[in-house]
């Protein structure tokens, strides 16, 4: 098998699929989503702390 991905886009969900046999292929997505993921989770994080600053709470 070689390596492989495809994107699907629908009903306001974002889909990647990646197929390999390379290990460090496998790795190395693995890591860039993780990345994107905890990106996503310091952005909110971000946005909660704005919010509660402006509403008094901290």
């Amino acid at each position: 098998m070689s390596t492989s991905w495809k994107s699907q886009i629908g009903g306001g969900v974002f889909r990647i699929q990646f197929e390999t046999n390379n290990f460090n292929y496998y790795k190395m997505v693995e890591k860039a989503c993780q990345k994107a993921i905890d990106e996503a989770d310091k952005a909110k994080e971000k946005a909660r702390a704005v919010q509660m600053r402006t509403l008094g709470h901290l």
